[in-house]
């Protein structure tokens, strides 16, 4: 598999997953509505038998859900850290060289630029001719070769521009953000924009608060339990109790 399927693989499961908490949650209450019915139905359970009954059933159910709670959030988080390996690998790549003859005639002409740049005396002019230069590169590649030399490219500008040197910063950056857009494949740029939109998800709930699987959680189980919700891995269960007090 490309990386770049690897990643929109990884990053379509996200969605997959968070519908994986809907379901777990509607499961569990359904399986413990059912479990109610049968012990009201019991005849052989007194009233406090019932209760008693029931509310062994409920920490039964309540466990099983943080549990899968738990896999969910774990199985979340090792799919956004490898979509956002996947995309920082893509983004990692250099742009495929074109043919020989394309690339000779870009580096006639990127020379000749940089030359005449580095005479023009002019910083508005100067200017003007670096942005008229990277606006009409449409290979990544070549625009990678761009962005490679940047820094001189400014320097001659910044340097013709004297005192005024700090406005033309500003302007320089517009440029630079137009050079580094041009150089990415559109791979990348997709590649990009998951990367960025992936930053903080490890840290991102999986239920809202206030939502329909929260207020579920909360009405079946009580607000102590849905504090745990989110973070499922705060929660002891009462098989690690005694885990907890021995060490």
């Amino acid at each position: 598999m490309k990386k770049f399927d690897e990643m929109l693989a990884h990053y379509s499961k996200l969605s997959e997953i968070r519908q994986d908490v809907t379901k777990a949650v509607s499961a569990t209450g359904r399986g413990l509505k059912d479990e109610f019915y049968m012990i009201d139905r019991d005849p052989l359970l007194s009233a406090h038998g019932k209760f008693k009954k029931k509310e062994e059933v409920k920490k039964q159910y309540e466990e099983a859900l943080i549990k899968e709670l738990r896999r969910i959030r774990d199985e979340y988080d090792q799919t956004v850290i490898k979509a956002r390996v996947a995309a920082e690998t893509i983004l990692n790549e250099k742009p495929e060289k074109p043919s020989p003859t394309a690339f000779s005639t870009f580096e006639r002409k990127f020379n000749d630029f940089k030359m005449r740049l580095m005479l023009q005396t002019n910083a508005e002019t100067a200017l003007r001719e670096l942005k008229d230069f990277v606006n009409t590169q449409t290979d990544p590649y070549f625009a990678y070769q761009i962005l490679n030399e940047f820094p001189e490219l400014v320097q001659s500008i910044l340097g013709a521009a004297g005192s005024d040197a700090a406005t033309y910063k500003t302007k320089l950056r517009d440029v630079y953000d137009t050079i580094v857009s041009k150089s990415m494949t559109e791979e990348q740029k997709k590649a990009k924009s998951i990367y960025d939109s992936l930053e903080h998800e490890l840290d991102r709930p999986l239920m809202i608060e206030g939502g329909a699987e929260m207020n579920a959680i909360r009405d079946t189980f009580g607000p102590q339990v849905a504090k745990y919700a989110n973070n499922p891995h705060q929660y002891v269960l009462e098989s690690e109790q005694g885990k907890e007090k021995s060490e």
